[in-house]
């Protein structure tokens, strides 16, 4: 509140996502780029050619965010700034007695917040939103998960549909038995058991 938005004319923006960018626009803020692949060194890479070396880069973000951006902004000779807006912590809200279908982790940093309370319960299908936060779950011993094929809370639902209704559904082809990628081997598992 209170901030004259003249004052932010000489700033670029640049988010994570589309969900980001229209959040920033309901501000009155147009993102200024939004990266093709939505991780932090998908942003790098686009910012990489698009500022000078010495520019200044504040990073607005999650106080539990990856190293990855501000390490490749600060090799690459960008002067870096970090402000922390928020923090993640695992906070269960429902009844562990009754096991979840879907455990949607949304974030590297969620999956952490979250195995610091506790496991997932027998039976439960994690859906992770993309390969770096696949790759925090795997840390932690889950070796069979979904993964969302867009980087979005949209690809998450996709994903969850695709299980749910018996398959997951590539352009142009049927829909297939349900499979679980282990992420480790990068075998899939179908709901039998079966890898192939």
């Amino acid at each position: 509140e209170g901030l004259d938005l003249r004052r932010l004319a000489a700033c670029r923006f640049a988010v994570i996502g589309a969900s980001t960018g229209r959040r920033l626009a309901s501000h009155g803020i147009q993102a200024d780029l939004c990266p093709a692949t939505y991780t932090s060194a998908g942003l790098a890479e686009a910012l990489k050619g698009r500022l000078e070396p010495g520019d200044q880069v504040v990073l607005l973000r999650s106080r539990q965010g990856t190293e990855v951006l501000p390490q490749l902004l600060a090799r690459w000779g960008y002067e870096v700034r970090e402000l922390s807006l928020y923090s993640l912590r695992g906070e269960r809200t429902w009844d562990e007695k009754h096991p979840l279908d879907y455990l949607l982790f949304a974030s590297a940093g969620g999956v952490e917040a979250f195995f610091a309370g506790g496991d997932v319960a027998e039976g439960t299908v994690c859906v992770c939103i993309g390969p770096v936060t696949a790759r925090a779950l795997a840390g932690h011993g889950h070796r069979t998960f979904l993964t969302a094929a867009e980087i979005s809370a949209e690809g998450l639902v996709q994903a969850i549909l695709r299980h749910h209704a018996g398959g997951e559904q590539a352009e142009g082809e049927p829909i297939r038995e349900p499979e679980l990628k282990d992420f480790r081997t990068g075998t899939r598992e179908n709901k039998k058991g079966e890898s192939t």
